[in-house]
């Protein structure tokens, strides 16, 4: 008996919502499956996860599948009401949720019901299992000779014939290169693709009275209306609801976006508006909902406005001046003879645009036109001339190919911006001259994209020939000199990179593998045969992007930073540091307090490389004294507890919340901000104020559910309120409360006596203790006081003693007992038992 395991749609959280809605997902706002996920999610087919992600990469197992196709069907309430009891049904070991699918799938022969038992309900669903499990629920075959694969033979031969089913019907096709990829697992994101396709071919339908195609036969942009064909001569109008989702060629579009005559894909809730609205460019079908009238409310007879006498008509010619998008479509039209009249579209209204025929979409304000009419509607629009905006004009863009699959196209263009296109055969590629199909693509490819100007649809694709290929991601894991990228459609990929591939930063300072981190934006040049050639990394060292508040130039080196984040820090910087403002070296003592600056640091935290961002000088600090007699001069607390004393130029600028003030008002205690001149002067000061304050300390303890932290402050325990919403943040990202190391070095920004953000200085050249939970060969597990617990590994010459003073090896330590512990970047540089 062949395998047959799953099929069609699957979602992690499968349970159908009580009220419908076109839910957004914060990881699928940009993705190619985008209307398929909200189209499947309005009819209640499919849901996210708890923490509003859709994870469309993430494959879907057998049981989530088997429940999917079942409710696709419509036969959702016949199998929670079967009796699993008396149905002669065997079910797999360890089935602890959708029993009833399993027995409905058996019972409608998508599963061999005699071999239920054996079903693998968590293992990924593969291609080969999709298209036979669609084959066997629709009941679908067609001739295996037919199909031209080049990995047909990987196909099981008693499979076939449903691979070749679902394909002749245009369920699937084919992956790039020709292939079938059988063993390739399904994502959630092609499920969701594939069920949409079932719809529009008629194949299925799980609530027709709420899910279906019509013919649009006008809308009203201001009462949100869209009025529906179903028949010839009975419309319906439905309003949107507020969540109502709408898309156009694949994109995020309006209700002023459509047309008559368009056909639309439509998901009402269960109040009758309209949740879902997308454009459908396929034939319609007799059982996707097409002209019927399934639901209650005023017909409308479109024949009524229309003129369909013989009686003469008159002819005029003008400028449109404006669109009234509603039904019937209204214009008004600035006349060749002066004056300006409002008309009204015939639902048969002919257009042509330089004597090619088009359809209203082509109508644009400004366009010269002669028009046919007939009391004040128009039957006939010739447009001589039209806008830029004109339907049709195309835009030519340059662009590398981030992604591509079987029908779509992921396209990282020139301005950053990056665009999924859906593929069809309207689509054409080229290189080097001549037309080849999309197989001739390779991810990375440098291309001429070709689309219309005001609806963001490809034309053409035309590889730019020996330009070097391109990818670009998100670093998420790199280990032994190979790194992980995931791209903008969350596809994960390896790169081997070898010793002598060039690593810059976006700045043009050198790098080396080691210094790339996870969550490093980069760019990445492939040579020919898709190996790394060099690698840019676009965020390597923002996070300690600032503005200097000291600076020492004499001795050692070293400087302190306030970060974007209000906190700073001091960093030692090496004699030998680089110092760039754009491509212009500079000394580091051209450096100035104030200044706007990039730092990037070696291992040990010291300063290697210093980027001038803005040579401005702004100073913050608090007013320690005034002096307003003679040479003016002020002196202030800065950020960093350092007192300054500065020069004020006597006819400085001093204001406070907008307001001008004279440079006596200041005070002792007011917080400032100078802005000095080259002259080491200050010429404008500020007066700032606020409910805000931050202070720093090392971490003593702390507890998330009683939102309690205690933090050790010049010698003096102090304990702070967390507010409700505080975050986290080490680096710039935010992390979690079970990432908080009891010993870390942090500052808390306070807003109205709460804490509501605690940022991480250091927590790897930190002091710290806990309880050993777990000994391992190079490292052990701690468990501290906030319950946290952490795996922390030892450096290969680590020191370990006992209570005693005695030095020990690792493999005396037990499980239970307290230690302190001394971390260098992040490891156990030395042990003491307590």
């Amino acid at each position: 008996m062949r395998k047959v395991i799953l099929i069609l749609i699957a979602s992690l959280l499968i349970l159908l919502p009580t009220q419908a809605f076109a839910k957004e997902f914060s990881d699928a706002k940009s993705h190619w499956a985008l209307p398929s996920i909200s189209e499947c999610t309005a009819v209640g087919i499919v849901e996210g996860y708890p923490d509003s992600t859709f994870k469309p990469q993430n494959s879907v197992s057998h049981l989530e599948a088997l429940a999917l196709i079942i409710k696709s069907m419509g036969l959702e309430e016949q199998a929670k009401a079967l009796d699993l009891k008396k149905g002669g049904y065997s079910f797999p070991q360890g089935v602890s949720w959708g029993k009833e699918y399993i027995a409905m799938a058996a019972d409608k022969s998508i599963i061999n019901k005699e071999k239920m038992a054996n079903l693998k309900q968590d293992a990924p669903t593969t291609r080969v299992e999709i298209a036979v499990m669609c084959a066997n629920a629709l009941h679908l075959s067609g001739d295996a000779a037919e199909m031209s694969f080049s990995d047909k033979e990987e196909i099981p031969e008693s499979l076939r014939s449903s691979v070749a089913g679902v394909v002749k019907n245009g369920i699937m096709v084919g992956q790039p290169g020709n292939k079938f990829a059988p063993s390739d697992k399904v994502t959630r994101a092609e499920i969701v693709t594939m069920i949409s396709r079932l719809f529009e071919k008629g194949l299925i339908n799980p609530d027709p009275s709420n899910y279906f195609i019509n013919e649009v036969a006008g809308i009203d942009k201001t009462n949100q209306l869209i009025a529906l064909r179903k028949s010839d001569t009975v419309t319906h109008p439905y309003i949107l609801a507020d969540d109502c989702v709408i898309y156009r060629d694949g994109k995020k579009a309006e209700l002023v976006d459509f047309q008559e005559n368009d056909n639309a894909k439509i998901v009402l809730n269960d109040k009758g508006r309209v949740i879902y609205l997308a454009q459908f460019t396929g034939q319609l079908q007799a059982n996707n909902g097409t002209n019927t009238d399934t639901n209650t409310g005023t017909n409308t007879d479109t024949g009524s406005n229309v003129n369909n006498s013989q009686s003469s008509f008159s002819s005029g010619s003008g400028m449109i001046d404006s669109i009234i998008y509603g039904y019937p479509i209204k214009v008004i039209i600035t006349k060749s003879e002066g004056g300006s009249d409002l008309y009204e579209l015939e639902s048969v209204v002919k257009i042509s645009v330089n004597g090619v025929t088009k359809d209203t979409a082509s109508l644009v304000k400004g366009s010269i036109i002669e028009y046919d009419y007939t009391g004040n509607k128009i039957s006939e629009i010739r447009v001589h001339s039209a806008s830029l905006e004109e339907t049709g004009s195309q835009k030519t863009d340059k662009a590398y190919i981030i992604n591509l699959t079987f029908d779509h196209l992921t396209l990282h263009f020139e301005s950053g911006l990056e665009i999924g296109y859906y593929i069809d055969q309207n689509v054409h590629f080229f290189k080097d001259n001549q037309q080849i199909s999309m197989s001739g693509l390779k991810k990375g490819d440098l291309v001429e994209v070709k689309r219309y100007s005001n609806r963001d649809e490809l034309i053409s694709i035309t590889i730019m020939s020996g330009k070097p290929r391109k990818i670009f991601g998100t670093i998420i894991s790199n280990v032994d000199n190979c790194l992980t990228v995931e791209d903008y459609d969350d596809v994960e990929t390896d790169y081997d990179v070898g010793s002598n591939v060039e690593i810059t930063n976006k700045d043009g300072i050198d790098l080396t593998v080691t210094d790339i981190d996870i969550d490093d934006k980069v760019e990445i040049t492939l040579t020919d045969s898709g190996k790394v050639d060099s690698i840019v990394v676009d965020e390597y060292g923002s996070n300690i992007s600032g503005t200097i508040i000291t600076l020492d130039t004499s001795g050692d080196y070293s400087l302190t930073l306030e970060r974007s984040s209000g906190s700073y820090k001091k960093y030692e910087v090496k004699d030998n540091v680089k110092v760039k403002e754009g491509t212009k070296s500079l000394d580091y003592d051209d450096l100035a307090e104030g200044n706007e600056v990039k730092l990037y640091t070696n291992g040990s935290n010291e300063v290697t490389d210093i980027v001038l961002v803005d040579d401005s000088r702004v100073i913050k600090g608090t007013v320690a004294s005034v002096d307003d007699e003679g040479t003016y001069g002020i002196t202030i607390k800065k950020l960093d507890k350092i007192t300054s004393n500065y020069e004020v130029d006597d006819d400085v600028t001093v204001k406070e919340n907008s307001k001008s003030r004279d440079f006596s008002d200041l005070a002792k205690g007011d917080e400032v901000e100078l802005t000095i001149d080259d002259d080491d002067v200050v010429t404008k000061i500020i007066i700032t104020e606020g409910d805000s304050s931050s202070v720093s300390g090392v971490i003593t303890d702390f507890n998330w559910d009683d939102q309690e932290i205690a933090i050790e402050e010049d010698d003096d325990e102090n304990d702070y309120d967390i507010a409700d919403d505080a975050k986290i943040t080490k680096d710039g990202d935010e992390i979690g409360p079970e990432d908080l190391l009891i010993g870390a070095e942090v500052e808390l920004e306070i807003e109205d006596g709460e804490v509501v953000e605690i940022i991480i200085e250091d927590d790897e050249d930190i002091e710290t203790s806990g309880e050993i939970t777990k000994v391992y060969s190079d490292a052990i597990k701690i468990e501290q006081s906030s319950g946290n617990e952490f795996k922390l590994y030892f450096e290969s010459d680590a020191s370990l003693e006992d209570e005693d003073g005695d030095d020990m090896d690792i493999d005396d330590l037990d499980v239970g007992t307290d230690v302190e512990l001394r971390l260098r970047d992040g490891k156990i540089r030395s042990l003491n038992e307590v």
